[in-house]
């Protein structure tokens, strides 16, 4: 008889506990989901009730996976109501959300380089950009959040920067997150030389008449026997790398050895996107084997492809934020910061620009050091902790 009460009391708590955890339970999660959209990897903006960080040629379906509530509760429309029968998304769509039948949820899709709703990048969108930059024209709600590509809040030069470079194939557009502390910053990387040589002569500045040879072979190491080249490119491979995972967009002059890229092209080609800042990538060598170090070249005053002296003093900055900062990762000696008159890259440059001589391929100890994954990732790290100081 008591354990048959014992039982019925047992039972009697089990009921009780199964209505509290039905009825208060999942209020903090799965039932607030089916008020609600949500998503663990789209960002949403309920002041303008926007979803946004949708890449490109993403589909309906994509999107659905992506959003936290049940796909059979989501229904997606065109901008003037109509149903969408499927595919890529556009700007300026809605995604709703019902629960029996009744919508609980509404926000207008913006998908990050798309500001014409069009579903595509093309000239188009840059155009929007630049007649909204130029106060030609206004763009608004999620079109405005569309062309803001590098999430600081604003549309400006830097976003149509970057519509423009995936328009020619150098750069592909992300949606940003904005949590990451170089997005928006457009930075170039020049790994010096190539596999051949070019010493065909080119004006070593746009203002004079004096020339040099367009690309020159670099060094090697001398105890190695691996070319400078080779060196200055995995470098910047690893510095991209890290930059990226910064929120950065870098754009380099070549990635690869077979090129045939002037010293003056890369200079323009940095100037013609235009990135923030560039630095260019070399090693050394010297007639003394026993001469070991490391140090930055920037431009002399006045020898710069601009009249704007602010250009000269941001290189000089940015040289100083780096050097620190990779002395820091490396140990390297200190050789300091060097003005050259007579660096091409330099004197076709319009924008902040400095070269790093990460060491000499002709003393055996810095040779063995610059060939090493590890000693190139403490140069890489260095550089990204210096372009971190330099920006902010």
């Amino acid at each position: 008889m008591k354990s048959t009460s014992v039982s019925k009391r047992i039972l009697v708590l089990i009921t009780v506990l199964a209505v509290i955890i039905i009825f208060t339970g999942p209020t903090g999660s799965a039932l607030a989901g089916l008020d609600s959209i949500e998503s663990p990897i789209y960002a949403i903006d309920r002041a303008a009730n926007i979803l946004h960080g949708i890449e490109l040629s993403t589909s309906d379906i994509e999107l659905k996976d992506n959003l936290s509530n049940p796909s059979s509760n989501l229904f997606i429309t065109n901008s003037d109501g109509s149903a969408f029968l499927g595919g890529s998304l556009f700007t300026g769509m809605t995604v709703t959300l019902y629960c029996d039948s009744v919508p609980k949820d509404m926000l207008k899709i913006a998908v990050c380089g798309d500001p014409s709703g069009d579903g595509t990048l093309s000239i188009s969108d840059y155009t929007l950009a630049r007649l909204h930059i130029l106060g030609l024209k206004t763009l608004s709600s999620e079109y405005k959040t569309a062309a803001d590509i590098n999430g600081d809040g604003i549309i400006s030069i830097a976003d149509y920067t970057l519509m423009r470079l995936d328009i020619l194939g150098l750069k592909k557009i992300k949606p940003y997150d904005c949590n990451l502390p170089l997005t928006g910053c457009v930075i170039g990387i020049d790994p010096g030389h190539q596999a051949h040589p070019n010493y065909d002569q080119e004006l070593i500045s746009p203002y004079g008449t004096d020339t040099k040879a367009k690309v020159s072979a670099g060094t090697y190491g001398r105890f190695t026997g691996v070319r400078e080249y080779v060196i200055n490119l995995q470098v910047a491979l690893k510095l991209k790398a890290n930059l990226e995972a910064l929120g950065a967009t870098v754009i380099m002059s070549r990635e690869s050895h077979d090129v045939d890229i002037s010293n003056a092209q890369r200079a323009v080609m940095m100037n013609s996107i235009p990135a923030d800042c560039w630095i260019r990538i070399h090693a050394n060598g010297s007639t003394d084997a026993s001469k070991e170090g490391m140090f930055f070249l920037i431009p002399t005053h006045g020898s710069m492809y601009t009249n704007d002296p602010s250009v000269q003093t941001k290189s000089s900055q940015l040289a100083s934020c780096l050097l620190s900062s990779t002395l820091s990762t490396t140990g390297a000696v200190n050789l300091g910061i060097t003005q050259r008159s007579d660096q091409t890259g330099f004197c076709w440059s319009s924008i902040p620009v400095c070269t790093i001589e990460m060491g000499h391929m002709t003393n055996e100890k810095e040779d063995n050091l610059l060939v090493s994954d590890e000693y190139q990732e403490k140069i890489a790290q260095g550089l990204a902790n210096g372009f971190l100081e330099y920006f902010q």
